[in-house]
């Protein structure tokens, strides 16, 4: 299958999303997505409700009114045109009040933009209504004003419960890292927030807890949890003397640190600060050109209307000239032009999420249709979250087979709450003492924080030693910083202090990844992988390339290079350490599985599933509509063109106007939702 081409008309290129991520080292309940979207604290569903039930009998009404021949001022004729300029009237007072005071803003600042353009549909069509009311004769179109209404406050609705969602996400996980534990002189405790902390002061970590400051260990050891800046899934061991971070997490040990603080600044602060600076409503670059366009449109329409009431004033009459101006208005209505392209954007957004890709910025789409490089985190990205057995040596002088190595490793592991026990778990024997060699007790068993475990067992009547843990601590060597590292990804076993197995960690991949990869070079887009991991496993992925050792300004840096030559970057990843790097690409997609809710609040979309196929239907998706919305655009310019001049030559009635109008925005809005269906299925 031969790449797809896009037809390219010019377009920003500023970055319209500012993404941002983290990884929790524990993973918590995500939001309520559904029950947040639908909250009724502020009345605003409350509202959209009524008036979608007012313009479905408006409509009806309206229809009735224009079609008979009720006698003019009647009883029947002032309770239909009453009761339907009432609905009109109780919408706009619901749903219009903020759309006015932005038009007004707008007049006055001599910007017009997409509100202004509504808001003088929605005047020229209740200034045309009132008019035939009052003068009774002509059609009134009481209801338009209520639908325009109803569809451009839904749009505003989302845009602010996603805001809103976000902001209380940052919130939540500032909080975790608000509080600290300072140790007095005497040894008591006492939790203070963290700015009471000062430069020298003792503060205590325990296990499972957060790392508040920046500090220097004075006491303990064992496994630090450091995902959320560095990226790499599996803790480091620290003891004494080390440098522990804020943001970072305790697995198991308990630590005494002296806090390191400079002008009380931390990495996680500054996370979240720019977490909260890029929360923002965005909008499609398509959007945004059209808006652009609507700019000017907006001040053409007017005058040619202006110019259509002076000339028909002169010509036919004040009612001619009033007529005619509102039908060029009217038929300039901003659903061919500024909702057509929200609308389809929408739709694709929909599709999307049918493929388990749940957007959560309509510049999504845009960036999809022109992307030309993808760049992925490696660790819970590309691999998955958790790690599994890889290979297992056994020592000549071991004696038991591999999978009794196993079983033993996952008895000794199973109470134990961190990623290396995990991927023992699936080896937990059912009976313990069905699955220990020739009748083996486990006497005693401790487990030594940051190095592994060590136990007493009683085996053919002898009792003997087991360590299982690091291959440092097992062997008592002391290892490089290299081979430290390396061994993060291995476990060694003992017997007796003699070393008789050890066992390779590994990551696998995603499902899907390979042949994700070989469909973006089809599409011709370049894949590159960037992981802060030293010694990545997946060092070579066909059709990728792999970065490694990458600390988060690297791999910032790298997106922002690939944005200065106009390549539309995505970045798909994870975690805090992936934050810079997914800022500085054009869109950003959060992976659900092993991910954090913060994550999935401030990314441009969620991918919900585990396999990472959906990545490419995603682009051909957004290539079609974004052909499509170009068409559209062509199309509505047009419409527009033709449109404006029949009304102002006088050849079209103010509702021939808005059934022109309507029909034009269904064609272009349902073209751009056939498109979108047709690749979707």
């Amino acid at each position: 299958m031969p790449p797809e081409t896009v037809i390219d008309l010019p377009l920003d290129s500023e970055h319209i999303q500012r993404p941002q991520c983290c990884v929790l080292p524990e993973k918590r309940e995500a939001h309520d997505y559904l029950g947040s979207f639908v909250s009724l604290k502020d009345g605003t569903w409350i509202k959209l409700g009524i008036s979608i039930v007012l313009a479905g009998q408006s409509m009806v009404w309206g229809l009735a009114v224009n079609l008979s021949e009720i006698p003019a001022f009647s009883v029947v004729y002032w309770a239909l045109h009453g009761v339907l300029m009432a609905s009109s009237i109780l919408v706009l007072s619901m749903l219009g009040l903020g759309l006015l005071k932005e038009f007004y803003k707008g007049i006055t600042q001599l910007k017009l933009g997409i509100e202004s353009l509504f808001m003088l549909s929605l005047l020229g069509a209740l200034g045309g209504s009132l008019y035939a009311t009052i003068k009774g004769t002509g059609d009134i179109y009481y209801e338009v004003i209520i639908v325009v209404l109803v569809i451009f406050s839904f749009g505003r609705k989302i845009g602010q419960v996603s805001k809103e969602r976000a902001l209380l996400e940052a919130n939540r996980y500032r909080e975790q890292f608000d509080s600290i534990v300072r140790v007095h002189p005497d040894g008591t405790r006492e939790t203070i927030p963290f700015c009471e902390l000062s430069h020298g002061d003792h503060f205590e970590v325990t296990p499972g807890k957060p790392i508040s400051a920046n500090g220097i260990i004075l006491e303990g050891s064992g496994f630090v949890k450091e995902t959320a800046l560095t990226g790499e899934p599996h803790p480091a061991v620290k003891k004494k003397a080390d440098s522990v971070r804020a943001g970072t997490w305790s697995v198991d040990g308990t630590f005494i640190c002296e806090a390191t603080i400079k002008n009380s600044e931390r990495l996680i602060d500054t996370i979240l600060e720019n977490v909260e600076k890029s929360i923002s409503s965005t909008r499609s670059i398509r959007q945004l050109q059209a808006e652009k366009w609507i700019q000017y449109f907006v001040v053409v329409v007017c005058l040619i209307a202006l110019a259509t009431a002076v000339f028909w004033t002169g010509v036919d009459g004040f009612s001619a000239g009033w007529l005619n101006s509102m039908s060029v208005l009217l038929i300039a209505c901003p659903c061919a032009l500024g909702l057509a392209t929200p609308l389809a954007i929408w739709t694709g957004l929909w599709q999307l999420s049918s493929m388990g890709i749940v957007s959560r910025s309509s510049s999504l789409i845009d960036t999809l249709a022109h992307t030309r490089h993808f760049f992925f985190d490696k660790t819970g990205t590309l691999t998955e979250s958790s790690l599994s057995i890889g290979e297992v040596i056994i020592q000549p002088e071991c004696p038991w087979a591999q999978e009794t190595i196993l079983s033993i490793g996952a008895l000794l592991e199973s109470g134990i709450q961190h990623p290396i026990a995990a991927a023992f778990r699936g080896h937990l024997p059912d009976s313990e003492t069905e699955s220990l060699p020739d009748g083996m007790t486990i006497l005693s068993q401790q487990w030594k924080p940051g190095k592994g475990i060590e136990a007493i067992v009683e085996w053919k009547g002898t009792k003997k030693g087991i360590k299982f843990g690091t291959p440092q601590w097992v062997t008592n060597l002391h290892s490089s910083g290299a081979d430290a590292a390396i061994s993060n990804k291995r476990v060694s076993m003992s017997l007796d202090n003699r070393m008789i197995a050890e066992v390779t960690l590994v990551e696998d991949l995603r499902p899907g990844v390979v042949q994700l990869i070989k469909r973006l070079q089809t599409l011709g887009i370049r894949s590159t992988v960037l992981t802060g991991d030293p010694f990545p496993q997946w060092n070579r992925i066909a059709g990728a390339s792999v970065r490694e050792n990458l600390s988060p300004e690297e791999k910032a840096a790298l997106v922002e290079l690939a944005c200065k030559n106009g390549s539309y970057p995505v970045f798909v990843g994870d975690g805090i350490n992936d934050l810079n790097a997914m800022m500085a690409a054009d869109a950003s997609i959060a992976i659900h599985d092993g991910g954090a809710s913060l994550t999935q609040c401030n990314s441009s979309a969620i991918l919900t599933g585990n396999h990472l196929e959906p990545l490419s239907n995603a682009i051909r998706l957004a290539r079609r509509i974004d052909q499509t919305l170009i068409t559209n655009l062509r199309i509505a310019l047009a419409y527009n063109t033709v449109g404006i001049s029949l009304a102002a030559a006088g050849l079209l009635h103010p509702v021939a106007s808005v059934l022109i109008m309507i029909a034009s925005s269904l064609f272009v809005t349902f073209r751009a939702i056939r498109k979108a269906e047709a690749i979707a299925s």
